[in-house]
Parts: C-alpha cells; sequence; structure tokens
C-alpha cells in the first residue's frame, strides 16, 4: 500500500487540510498540538469508520466544534490498483473508486459499512494498527524492560486474543463445575418429595370432605335467616312511621302558635297604621293654598342668582375689556412716536451710505498698502539682514573667487599625474635594476653592485620625497574642494536672495508714494461709518417689525369697542328685567323673597305629610292582606293536625314492641351462625388451594430433579471436553509464541546485522511468564542489551519493531511511525536519523510524525503544520 494524497476537513484542528505523499521518508513536523497526529488519525478514521470507532476513535472527540462533521478524501495504491475513498460525515455518505481505463469506477455500495468492509478484506485493520502504523512510544517500550517488551508483543502479533481465550475456557471450566454442584445439591435436597406429596394428597380428601358437609347445611340456615330479615325490615319500617309523624305533629303544633302570634302583632299593626293616617290627612288640607306662593317663591329666587351672577360677570368683563383698550391705544400712540423716529433713521442711512462709498477707494489703497508692508517683512525675514543691493555684487565676486579655485584644483590633479608618473617610472627602474645584469639599463654604463645600491638607494628616496608631495598636493586639493563647495553653497544660497530682493526693492519702490498715515485715518472713518449703518440697520429692522402690529393693534381695538357696546347693551336689559318684576332695587327684591321663605318651609312640610299619607295607605293595604293569608294558613294547619293525630293512633295500634326486640335477637343468632360457618369453609378453600400449590410445587421440584440428573450427565460430560480444549489452547498458545519469537527474532537479526554492519551476527529472543528477553550475540557470546551503546540499543528496538511488522505481512511497502523520539536524548535522536538515512530508504513509502527539527536532515520531502488561531495551517518545507 502506499498513500499519495489526503484531503480533511473540520476534522479536530484541520479547518481544510491537503497533503501529498511522496516516494521515500515523508515528515511531518509541528510544535505538540499542532494538528500532526491528527492528521494520522484522519487517515485511519477514513481507511477503517465505523470499525475504527471500535478501537477508541469516537465521532465526537474528532468532530470541529460548530460543525457537522468531517470530511476526509484519501487517494491511495495497492498492488498496482489506484483508489480513491471518500468519507462524508456530515451526511453520513461513503465511497470506494477505483481507476480502470482512465475511468474512476464504484468497487462497493456508497455506505459508511460497505467500504469498511471491503478496506478490511484488502488490508485487514489489525494489520494496519500492528504492523504498517507504530505508536508513539513503542520503540521505548520495548527496550524499556522485558515486561513491556512482553505486552507490546502480545499486542501487535494479536497473542493477547490466544491469552484471552486461554483465560475464558478456564472460566467456562469453573462455571461447570459450579453448576454441577448446584444441580447435585439440589437432587440430595429433593429426595423426600415422594412421600410428601402422598401425605398431602391424604390431607386434600380429609379437608373436601369436611367442606362438602358445611355446604350442605348453609343453605337452610340462610333460608331462616332471610325469612327473619323480612319481618325485622316491616317492623323498622312501622317504628319509624310512627316517630317521622310524631316529629311532624310537633311542628305543626310549633308553626300554629308562630301563626297565632302573628295574627295579634298584625292587627295591633294595623290599629296604629289608621291613627296615623288620620293625623297626615289633618296635614296636607292647606297644600293647595300654599303652592301658588312657592311658584312665586322659585321664580324670584332663580331671578335673583340670574341677576347677580350675569351682573358680576359683565362687569368683570367690561372692566377688563376697558383695560385691554387702554393697553392699545397707549402702543398705538408709541408706534406713531416710532414712525417719526424711523423717518429720521432712513435719513441718516442714506447721508451715510453716501459717505462710505466716498471712503471705499481709500480704504482698498490702504489694504494694498498693508499687504505690501507684510510682504516686505517676509521678504526682509528671508534675506536674514543681507543688503539686497549688494547681493549681485556679492554674485560676481564669489563666481571670480570659484572660477580661481577651479583652476588652482585643475593645475593640482595636473601636478599629481605627474607625480603618479614619476613614481611608476621610478618603480620600474628599481625592478629593471634589481633584475639587470652587465649593463645599468638607466645610464648604459657596465653595473656593479655598488652602483646598482646606489641607484637602487637613490631612486627609493625619490619615491619617497614623491609620496610626500603627493600627500600634500592631495591635502591642499582637499582643502580648496572643499572651499569650492562652500562657495557653490553660498551661490546658490544667494542667486536665490537674488530674486527676493529684486522684489523686495520693487515695493520699497511703490510704496514711497504712498501716505499709509492719512490712509489709515480714512480706513477708521470707514469702519465707523459702516459700524453706524449696521447698528441703524438693527434698529430699522427693529422698528419696521413694530411698526407692521399697528393695523393688527388697530383692528383688535375695533373688536374690543364693539363687544364693550355688547356686554354694556346686556346690562341694560337685566335692568329692565327686574323693573318688569316690579321691583326698583335688588334689595326690594331681596325683601320679597325674604318674606316668601316662611310660606316655602311650610309648602315643604305639607308636601313631606301627602308622601308620607301615600306610604302608609300602601303600607296598610299590605298589613291587611298578610293578615287575611295568616287567618287562612292557621285554618289548614289545624286541619292537618287533625288527620295526623288520627293516623298516629293506627300505626301504634299495629305496632308490637315486644315482638319487634325478639325478632331481632333471633335474626342476629342466625347471622353469627352463618357467619362462623362461612369462614370455616373459607377456612378449608384456603387450605385446599394450599395443598394444591404444594403439591404442584412438589411435582416441578420432581421434574426439575429429574432433568437435574440428566443436566449433570451431560455437564460432566462438557466438563471433560472443556478441560481438553483448555490444555490444546495452552500448548498452541506456547507453541504460536514461540514460532512467532523465534522467526521474529530471525528476521530482527537480519535488520539489525545490517544496521550495525555485520557487528553483531544475531538477535536472541527467549520467552518466559509475561516476560519477552532480548540478547544480542558479539564474537560468538550471547550479550545482555546492556553491551550496546546507546545508538545500537535504538537500532535494535527499530529492528525488532520492524521484524514483527514483516512477521505479520511480509514485505513492507508503507511505514507510518509517529513519534519516534520523544523519550530519546540527543545521541540516540542522531542515531535514528543515520538509521533512517541509510536503512528506512529500503521501504517505498515511510511517514514520520514528529516536533524533532533534527529528523529533517534524514527526509525527503518535509511537511510543516503550525496552529494558527485554532487552526491547522499546512507549509511545505521540500
Amino acid at each position: 500500500m502506499k498513500i499519495e494524497r489526503v484531503k480533511v476537513q473540520n476534522f479536530r484542528s484541520h479547518r481544510e487540510t491537503e497533503v501529498v505523499f511522496k516516494d521515500g521518508i515523508n515528515l511531518i513536523i509541528g510544535q505538540n498540538g499542532s494538528g500532526k497526529s491528527s492528521l494520522l488519525d484522519a487517515i485511519l478514521v477514513g481507511l477503517y469508520w465505523p470499525k475504527a470507532s471500535k478501537k477508541g476513535l469516537q465521532k465526537k472527540d474528532f468532530t470541529r466544534v460548530g460543525t457537522r462533521g468531517a470530511k476526509i478524501e484519501i487517494f491511495f495504491e495497492h498492488d498496482g490498483v489506484k483508489y480513491w475513498l471518500l468519507r462524508d460525515m456530515a451526511r453520513n455518505v461513503a465511497y470506494l473508486k477505483r481507476l480502470e481505463n482512465g475511468e474512476w469506477r464504484h468497487v462497493t455500495e456508497p455506505s459508511m459499512e460497505s467500504v469498511a468492509n471491503f478496506m478490511e478484506r484488502l488490508i485487514p485493520l489489525e494489520i494496519f494498527r500492528n504492523a504498517i502504523y507504530v505508536r508513539q512510544g513503542e520503540i521505548e517500550a520495548i527496550l524499556e524492560s522485558d515486561e513491556t517488551r512482553d505486552k507490546v508483543v502480545k499486542r501487535i502479533l494479536n497473542l493477547d486474543k490466544i491469552e484471552m481465550a486461554y483465560e475464558n475456557i478456564r472460566g467456562l471450566i469453573k462455571y461447570i463445575k459450579r453448576k454441577i454442584q448446584d444441580r447435585e445439591a439440589f437432587i440430595e435436597r429433593t429426595k423426600t418429595i415422594d412421600s410428601s406429596i402422598d401425605s398431602l394428597e391424604k390431607s386434600l380428601i380429609e379437608v373436601l370432605k369436611d367442606i362438602k358437609e358445611i355446604e350442605s347445611k348453609l343453605p337452610e340456615l340462610e333460608k331462616e335467616a332471610r325469612g327473619l330479615g323480612e319481618r325485622e325490615k316491616e317492623l323498622d319500617a312501622l317504628k319509624e312511621e310512627i316517630v317521622r309523624s310524631e316529629l311532624k305533629l310537633e311542628k305543626l303544633n310549633s308553626k300554629r302558635r308562630g301563626l297565632e302570634e302573628k295574627i295579634k302583632a298584625l292587627e295591633k299593626k294595623i290599629e296604629e297604621r289608621n291613627k296615623r293616617i288620620k293625623e297626615l290627612e289633618e296635614a296636607t288640607k292647606a297644600l293647595k293654598e300654599l303652592e301658588e306662593k312657592e311658584r312665586r317663591f322659585q321664580e324670584l329666587k332663580e331671578f335673583r342668582e340670574r341677576y347677580i351672577r350675569e351682573k358680576s360677570q359683565g362687569e368683570k368683563e367690561l372692566e377688563r375689556i376697558r383695560g385691554q383698550v387702554e393697553n392699545i391705544e397707549g402702543r398705538l400712540k408709541e408706534i406713531s412716536e416710532k414712525e417719526k423716529e424711523t423717518k429720521k433713521l432712513r435719513e441718516e442711512l442714506k447721508r451715510l451710505e453716501q459717505a462710505k462709498d466716498g471712503l471705499e477707494k481709500a480704504v482698498k489703497e490702504y489694504e494694498e498698502a498693508r499687504s505690501k508692508l507684510l510682504q516686505l517683512k517676509r521678504l526682509k525675514v528671508k534675506l536674514k539682514g543681507i543688503d539686497p543691493r549688494g547681493i549681485p555684487a556679492k554674485i560676481e565676486e564669489l563666481e571670480k573667487k570659484r572660477e580661481r579655485i577651479t583652476e588652482e584644483i585643475s593645475e593640482l590633479k595636473s601636478k599629481k599625474g605627474e607625480l603618479l608618473q614619476r613614481r611608476k617610472d621610478r618603480e620600474k627602474a628599481i625592478e629593471e635594476l634589481k633584475k639587470a645584469k652587465g649593463k645599468c639599463p638607466v645610464c648604459g654604463r657596465e653595473l656593479t653592485e655598488e652602483h646598482r645600491r646606489e641607484l637602487l638607494q637613490q631612486y627609493s628616496l625619490e619615491i619617497k620625497e614623491i609620496r610626500e608631495d603627493f600627500l600634500n598636493i592631495s591635502k591642499k586639493e582637499e582643502e580648496l574642494s572643499r572651499e569650492l563647495e562652500r562657495i557653490e553653497k553660498e551661490l546658490k544660497e544667494l542667486r536665490g536672495l537674488k530674486s527676493i530682493a529684486e522684489d523686495l526693492i520693487a515695493l520699497e519702490e511703490s510704496l514711497k508714494e504712498v501716505n499709509l498715515e492719512e490712509l489709515e485715518e480714512k480706513r477708521k472713518e470707514y469702519e465707523e461709518i459702516k459700524q453706524r449703518i449696521s447698528s441703524i440697520r438693527g434698529k430699522l429692522s427693529e422698528l419696521e417689525r413694530e411698526l407692521r402690529l399697528k393695523e393688527a393693534f388697530e383692528r383688535k381695538l375695533e373688536r374690543l369697542n364693539s363687544i364693550k357696546d355688547e356686554i354694556t347693551s346686556r346690562l341694560e336689559a337685566l335692568e329692565e328685567n327686574l323693573k318688569s318684576l316690579g321691583f326698583s332695587t335688588l334689595e326690594d327684591l331681596e325683601r320679597e323673597i325674604k318674606e316668601l321663605e316662611k310660606f316655602h318651609a311650610e309648602y315643604i312640610r305639607a308636601r313631606k305629610a301627602e308622601e308620607d299619607l301615600r306610604r302608609e295607605l300602601g303600607l296598610l293595604g299590605r298589613d291587611k292582606e298578610e293578615l287575611d293569608i295568616a287567618f287562612e294558613e292557621l285554618a289548614e294547619v289545624e286541619e292537618e293536625m287533625e288527620e295526623l293525630e288520627e293516623k298516629i293512633k293506627a300505626l301504634k295500634d299495629k305496632y308490637d314492641q315486644e315482638g319487634h326486640r325478639k325478632v331481632k335477637e333471633e335474626l342476629q343468632r342466625k347471622r353469627e351462625a352463618i357467619s362462623a360457618m362461612k369462614a370455616e369453609l373459607e377456612q378449608l378453600r384456603k387450605r385446599e388451594e394450599e395443598i394444591k400449590r404444594s403439591l404442584e410445587e412438589l411435582k416441578k421440584q420432581r421434574e426439575e430433579r429429574e432433568k437435574a440428573e440428566e443436566e449433570v450427565k451431560m455437564l460432566r460430560s462438557a466438563l471433560k471436553r472443556a478441560e481438553s480444549l483448555r490444555d490444546k489452547i495452552k500448548m498452541y498458545k506456547t507453541v504460536v509464541r514461540e514460532e512467532a519469537l523465534r522467526r521474529i527474532g530471525e528476521i530482527a537479526s537480519e535488520i539489525f546485522a545490517e544496521f550495525t554492519e555485520g557487528k553483531y551476527s544475531q538477535v536472541v529472543v527467549k520467552a518466559e511468564e509475561n516476560k519477552v528477553k532480548l540478547f544480542i550475540v558479539y564474537d560468538g557470546k550471547e550479550m545482555p542489551l546492556t553491551f550496546l551503546s546507546g545508538g545500537e540499543r535504538i537500532a535494535l528496538g527499530l529492528a525488532f519493531r520492524l521484524a514483527m511488522s514483516m512477521y505479520l505481512i511480509g514485505k513492507m511497502n508503507l511505514l507510518i511511525l509517529d513519534e519516534p523520539t520523544p523519550y530519546l536524548d540527543e545521541e540516540r535522536r542522531r542515531r535514528l536519523v543515520e538509521i533512517m538515512e541509510r536503512h528506512l530508504r529500503k521501504i517505498s513509502q515511510v511517514i514520520i510524525v514528529s516536533h524533532d527539527e533534527e529528523l529533517r536532515d534524514a527526509a525527503d520531502y518535509v511537511i510543516k503544520l503550525s496552529l494558527e488561531n485554532g487552526v491547522s495551517v499546512l507549509t511545505i518545507m521540500g
């Protein structure tokens, strides 16, 4: 198998990650928590879900928070065939396609289970987890101790399942033995069941005989009791009727006494009411004479109230109107004065406007002069105190100086060139002198060593002098260059100031003809006029607003005068009404009303007496009706009492109290006898049921005993077979473990010998109870692991782990290592890198997950994962 590409969405920290794997060693590096191991879990889930859920991976544990589910796509190759697998957890969809003739075709039903089953047939999950996938810490566990090594071997080779089967069969044997003991104990307990059944059957016959005897006597006794019961009911009913009748008679007698008392009270009440009616009739005789005076009293009283109210309101309203009229007339007078003031202000405004127009030209000239003065000040600041008229001469002087310095620098450069040439000539001559033989290359004479030394010394001194002259000239040239640079800078500044100076001179010339003081006086006068115009316009605006109110005030004055006339007319009409009633003043009206008030009081009393009379007459009629009804009810009650007394006498003649008592006593005796017989019968029937249940239970136990005897025979046979199977599994477990470890030792020996270049000839694996011991053969001797160096121990651990994988699947095309270095020191990590570089390349594809940057040296393809804002981010490092 070879994994080509993996796409992961919403799987733990992976929002959307796509990884391409290549042949050779693929290294995934990153800090803890960046999503490295999550990527391996995604591969496991993608290939084997939902079978992977039974191995500890649950959907809720890997689904990214806030999403509906993960989505995983894996492109891989197996036995030369390319596959494309997809699992979408959110939609619960999965499919597996195979590349055939350039097209992807489905190889299973599109479901989670179908894809998982196909993958199980292609590469079983246990093979992938135990042979291809090397978990974190497994290599360290192999090297840690014999016990941890045994656990790793059992888990990877599935020997723990054989161990589990052995323990299960041992448990089964214990269960069968315990079951045999239980069944035999039950058989022993049920030996006496047959005799118990015979005894119970005899007891049942006796009980049935007693039940039959009681059932034959009980009906006759119940018949006698029913006859006595009916007689008792007749006597009880007769007694109850007598009691009810006597109670009713007592109630009627009480009602008769109440009616007699009521009649007496009504007769007395009617007598008193007749007396009251006569008194009220006398009081109502003067009512007609008082009605005319009452009408006059009410009319005058009503007019007085209206007169006082309307006159008071009219006078107050008239006073208010007069006040408003006076106020408006005052305002109109003020407006008339303001009209005169407005006329004067308009004339003054016209005069000021003319004066302002005459001064505007002078103000404009003043503003221009002020602007020029400000500009002049700014230009003087820019000139920094330099005389503007001396700038052209200064520029001319500096230009001449610059020209002179430039010529001097040119001469100095020419001298430097001559000196350089002289130095080269002397250096060349020195070289020729050093090489020359025979004649002197300078003067043509015979060249002696002394002459050579003299010339060499002379030329060396000349070169030294040339160097000193060159340095002096260079120094002077540098000074002149700095001076030239300063002049250029000053010239640049002066040329910039030249135009400013020209502008400044022009401004000064233009300001000579301007009388600034005179212009400033005119500007002040202009501002005062302008301010006065603004003030007048403000006043005119206020006055015009007041003048616009004149018409409104005049209309309001006219309306108020009209209202005043109307109120005056109403007051005059009110006085005319007073006179029409026969009064000249309000005091005359008040006197007559006072005289009529005593007749008004008499009228009120007479009206009340009339109302009381009508009420008393009505009550008298009701009292008489009530009296008639009471007499009728009394007659009915007396008649009913006579009939009831005759009925009671007849009932008492029929009823015998002593006979009633005897019937009750006899009935009680019969009922007690019946209850006793029924209770005895009930007990007998319960006894019958108990015996029958006991018999049924004992018969069932007898059947169970017979079944238990058969079951014991079967269990003993099963026990023999289980013990035989246990012995076979024990032997098979030992053989399989020894054979597997022998073969793993052979494979590990080959790999370890290759890792150590033949230094160690063999890896020896020895199995003990819950232990797997490792030894290495060096120079023909078995040596413990402590004999190995740190790097060799790592090589042995990796060789042993690879040997277990190869034992399971043969040739390895894919190896996945999850964090192989977490517990290794620096030396061991370095050794592991060397082993990977030299030996793991023989496997077609290796995928390593690690946080150790050192492993990059051994990798062909490096993928880096980092966590940014809770999301895994992938970077290809090459």
